[in-house]
């Protein structure tokens, strides 16, 4: 991906590649709409946005982008951009773990060490 160049490549130009990015996820690109999440968390090619970040991550993850549902799920957890929700949170991470998401499945052996997880 063009954009991908942008943010990480030698030439990086993180406005170029929120253009970029911006175009590729009205293409219904899931991949396109996880670094769209991480521009607007990190401010790189436009106004850090942490709502326009959350609503980005919701979409690749609705999409089924595992490392969107996983950064969404730590959004749950610490309230970034929506509210803190405990339930999304596991929910999202358990949706990353089941694609084979290992930080996720750490995150969920985690939770239910402390005793906030779903116990089976």
């Amino acid at each position: 991906m063009l954009a991908y160049q942008y943010l990480f490549g030698t030439h990086v130009n993180k406005s170029e590649a929120f253009k970029w990015l911006w175009l590729s996820a009205q293409q219904k690109n899931r991949e396109a709409y996880f670094y769209l999440g991480v521009c607007y968390e990190e401010g790189w090619g436009v106004t850090r946005n942490e709502e326009q970040a959350a609503a980005c991550l919701l979409k690749s993850a609705q999409m089924g982008d595992s490392d969107a549902q996983y950064h969404l799920a730590s959004f749950y957890r610490e309230g970034i951009g929506l509210p803190a929700n405990q339930e999304q949170e596991e929910a999202w991470c358990r949706e990353a773990a089941l694609q084979g998401h290992d930080e996720a499945n750490e995150m969920l052996e985690y939770l239910q060490e402390v005793g906030e997880g779903e116990k089976e």
